[in-house]
C-alpha cells in the first residue's frame, strides 16, 4: 500500500464520513469500513484525524505482512 499524506487521509476520512449530498450535510448511517495503514503510527495517527473514532468505534489487527488492518465506524 501507497503512503499517502496527512491532507489526503484526511480528505478520505471526511468523504467516508459524508452523506454524499452537497456539503456533506445530513444524516447518515454509520458503517464499518476497512482500511490497511502500512504501520502501527500511521493506524493510530489516520484514527485521529478528524472525525476522530471514539471508543468502541474502531479496532486494528495486524497483518503478517507488518501493516495494519484498521475496522472504522464512521
Amino acid at each position: 500500500m501507497a503512503m499517502i499524506t496527512e491532507s489526503e487521509a484526511a480528505t478520505e476520512k471526511k468523504a467516508l464520513s459524508s452523506d454524499g449530498k452537497s456539503g456533506g450535510v445530513g444524516p447518515r448511517t454509520k458503517t464499518w469500513t476497512y482500511i490497511q495503514q502500512p504501520d502501527g503510527p500511521t493506524a493510530a495517527a489516520y484514527l485521529n484525524l478528524a472525525p476522530a473514532q471514539g471508543a468502541g468505534e474502531a479496532f486494528a489487527i495486524g497483518l503478517p505482512d507488518g501493516q495494519v488492518g484498521l475496522f472504522i465506524f464512521i
